[in-house]
């Protein structure tokens, strides 16, 4: 590739024109059904009917993504592609520095390469319009790093203090990436990079403090509500800390975690390994692995020593988060980890490509892409489900009611979301497992199949669990209960694909 096509504006240009290939073939969006998204869309909802409002759980207190969503809310009305404006510029502008730290670090076109990777991956292109914070902490983590680069200590320091507003998961990447950059500096008495940059860091927390003092009384406020996610029930674990109990180190909670994917050799460790298989990191760290070993013979020693830091970088984001902050390692809490990995898969291949015939890292590149781009299209497609559902209200005018977790995955119905069980609607929205037709029999139901929207299992269903089965609208009988309803399943604790929190 030449590097005049993979440097300046070009290469921004083909990640944004990339960004808009990967929402044609599943333009996901917003999600609901229990996922954490819908409590971000609450929050926002509370901001523009009531301005700024106090937070009660870790959800609402993430302002960076709330503030700006609200906004929009505000001036462009509510629906699930309004909600998406956050979070595509956050990843667009996340790929764009990214491209710029790779390009400084190993050259053109490593960051070029490395940002293509990272968007392809489904952990990012399923998810470039889903409300959701991951995003905007990779954007102000990878600022951060540019401007460490770049020697701007305080805008540094702001956009790393920013990075832990948004969320506390990045806490070992900014202490990390602020020691590797101030510590040599400090030891040889230049203190201007450290003052920078922890004025800088300081900054939001100052106001956070101050804020949350006047407003509660507590300036820690917000930092119990952080620490607490433990003691909130999930789908994900059977474990629910008690009143006070804290996260960090928690051995009981790190191995109840329910991981995705088929390696099971013990609770403690199945996490992070099945991380490495899983097919929504795009494979990003065996290519990182594949990367650190091939650049010791097609790298310089620059790029060698450049590449093994990233690689420590990966690995202790991992297991702070896994280990330290006991939280569950899914591909999407991983994303700056992925991040430096794909960044990693880029120099690699820029210097593979130096090395030896072109195409040797088009193939590579191919291998890693093809499996993403097959995910991301069989990755279930919300916004058809939700056409679906307002194609039958508007041609029947009925009444439904349906499950709570799936009127949030419906919040932006037109129209409304369905009604509440059991409130007297002749018709009954499911999502189910397995096939719609086998419960048209079921108590409660008069036999009548309305409509149905058809989600095939597939390959990676072995990953998200859930992932096929169909959505039924059922008649029902008008004396059917809530507890009816769940009783339906009961003998295949499967065929109701349960929220996820």
């Amino acid at each position: 590739m030449s590097k005049r096509w993979a440097t300046g504006w070009r290469a921004d240009a083909a990640l944004l024109a990339l960004l808009g290939v990967l929402l044609v073939i599943n333009p996901a969006g917003y999600v609901g059904r229990g996922a954490d998204d819908y409590q971000y869309v609450e929050a926002a909802r509370c901001w523009v009917a009531q301005g700024p409002c106090l937070p009660t759980d870790h959800w609402e207190a993430r302002w960076p993504l709330v503030a700006p969503m609200a906004a929009l809310f505000a001036l462009l009305g509510e629906n699930r592609w309004v909600a998406g404006i956050v979070p595509l510029a956050a990843s667009l502008g996340a790929v764009l520095v990214l491209r710029r730290i790779g390009d400084r670090l190993f050259g053109a076109p490593a960051g070029l390469v490395g940002a293509s990777l990272l968007v392809i991956a489904p952990v990012m292109s399923a998810r470039l319009l889903v409300p959701a914070v991951e995003p905007i902490e990779l954007l102000l983590i990878s600022l951060g790093a540019l401007w460490l680069l770049q020697r701007r200590w305080w805008r540094a320091g702001l956009a790393l203090g920013l990075a832990l507003q948004t969320r506390e998961t990045g806490l070992f990447l900014v202490i990390a990436l602020g020691a590797l950059f101030t510590l040599t500096p400090l030891m040889r008495r230049h203190i201007a990079p450290a003052v920078g940059t922890l004025s800088g860091l300081a900054l939001p927390f100052l106001v956070e403090f101050i804020g949350f003092a006047l407003a509660t009384g507590d300036p820690l406020y917000r930092r119990l509500l952080s620490t607490g996610h433990g003691g909130i029930a999930s789908t994900e674990t059977d474990m629910v800390l008690g009143d006070g109990a804290l996260p960090f180190f928690n051995r009981a909670l790190i191995e109840s975690w329910r991981h995705e994917g088929p390696v099971a050799l013990h609770p403690l460790i199945d996490g992070p390994l099945n991380l490495l298989i899983h097919p929504w990191t795009g494979f990003l760290l065996l290519l990182m692995v594949t990367g650190w070993i091939a650049i010791r013979w097609i790298g310089t020693p620059e790029q060698r020593r450049t590449l093994t830091r990233l690689v420590l970088l990966t690995l202790g984001h991992i297991l702070f988060l896994t280990y330290v902050l006991a939280i569950d390692p899914k591909p999407r809490m991983m994303l700056p980890a992925l991040a430096l990995a794909a960044l990693s898969g880029g120099a690699m291949l820029a210097a593979l490509g130096r090395a030896t015939r072109p195409l040797w890292p088009t193939f590579v590149f191919a291998c890693i892409a093809l499996p993403a781009l097959v995910a991301l299209s069989e990755h279930r497609r919300y916004h058809a489900v939700e056409a679906e559902v307002a194609r039958w209200r508007a041609a029947t005018g009925a009444r439904v009611e349906a499950p709570d977790f799936l009127r949030e995955g419906l919040t932006f119905l037109d129209g409304g979301a369905p009604e509440p069980l059991a409130s007297d609607s002749p018709y009954l929205l499911l999502s189910v497992g397995g096939r719609c037709a086998p419960f048209e029999a079921a108590p409660g139901m008069d036999g009548r199949l309305r409509t149905v929207a058809a989600f095939e299992q597939n390959f990676w269903g072995r990953f998200n669990s859930g992932r096929g089965g169909q959505l039924c609208i059922f008649a029902q009988k008008a004396d059917v209960a809530p507890g009816e309803v769940e009783a339906l399943f009961a003998p295949d604790p499967s065929a109701l694909i349960r929220p996820k929190r």
